[in-house]
């Protein structure tokens, strides 16, 4: 299953400057997953930039609002979502997207996202 034009469009422009303290959005992967129950859904990895110097992460407080500021964002998604988080400076394609990132989730199906 493919992820529609408009639903990536909806997506670049939830995460387009979306910055909540330390963390800033930099870049993010978009991708139709499937769970145990083989049921579609919505992966959204945030790519943050690094954070300030002399941290080794971002607060767990700036992580988890940014990822509700980019999930209120996108209201009516056509299938549930999942946010995943993760340094820009991690190399890509080392593993699966979101295997390991900060915040994953299960998938939200309240409210139509």
């Amino acid at each position: 299953m493919q992820v529609r034009n408009e639903t990536r469009e909806q997506v670049d422009a939830a995460t387009n400057g979306a910055a909540v303290g330390s963390a800033q959005v930099v870049s993010h992967e978009l991708a139709v997953r499937r769970d145990a129950e083989d049921d579609p859904y919505l992966l959204l990895v945030l790519r943050l930039a690094p954070p300030p110097p002399g941290l080794e992460t971002w607060s767990v407080d700036d992580v988890y609002a940014i990822r509700e500021e980019v999930r209120a964002r996108l209201p009516d998604l056509p299938l549930p979502l999942v946010i995943s988080v993760t340094s820009s400076s991690e190399e890509e394609g080392d593993e699966e997207p979101g295997a390991t990132g900060l915040g994953a989730g299960r998938p939200r199906r309240e409210g139509g996202a």
